[in-house]
């Protein structure tokens, strides 16, 4: 196993990690020891109007606070706003520098179809994903948001070549509403 990229959940406006979050945490840093990962990757973007904190950069702090990792087994990219950002950037500004072929992410157990799907697609070809879940507690709205979803990913990338990341960047950019300005600017 190259690395183990742990996806964001949420955090208070003091750059708090709610439970969701450090439960993924968790999963990553067990999974980082029993895989003998080179690295794990956090990824999310500063969301919080009240605060200019990075979740991603939130949750490097816990790992290094919690789980004594080195700092250079953790890196953050505070690009990504969902998962769709966290499949390109991480791929863009992390994985192809260091050329890494064999990633495990981590979510949570309700999201782990939808991250497979969208990872398999921006990788493909290129890396081997494996998805692992963090436990929660299911609320049918959760699955039902998470089907929306999907079905949303699958329709603004139709007709893109799964791993061409050219294009999938360029359509990311053109029409999805939190790349495109429609959401955020």
């Amino acid at each position: 196993m190259d690395a183990v990229i742990v996806l964001a959940n949420l955090m208070s406006s003091r750059a708090v990690l709610n439970k969701e979050s450090r439960q993924r945490l968790e999963l990553a840093a067990e999974l980082f020891f029993q895989t003998r990962a080179s690295c794990i990757v956090t990824s999310g973007w500063a969301y919080r109007s009240d605060c200019p904190v990075p979740i991603a950069e939130a949750m490097k702090r816990h790992l290094l606070k919690s789980y004594k990792l080195r700092a250079a087994n953790v890196l953050d990219e505070c690009t990504a706003r969902d998962t769709v950002g966290d499949a390109v950037f991480t791929r863009l500004n992390v994985v192809e520098e260091r050329k890494w072929k064999n990633l495990l992410i981590v979510t949570s157990d309700y999201h782990v179809e939808r991250t497979a799907e969208i990872f398999n697609f921006v990788y493909a070809g290129s890396v081997k994903v494996s998805v692992a879940g963090a436990k929660t507690t299911l609320a049918q709205s959760r699955l039902d948001s998470e089907l929306k979803s999907l079905d949303a990913f699958r329709r603004t990338f139709q007709g893109i070549e799964p791993g061409n990341i050219s294009q999938i960047y360029i359509r990311m950019m053109q029409s999805h509403p939190f790349y495109n300005g429609e959401v955020y600017k």
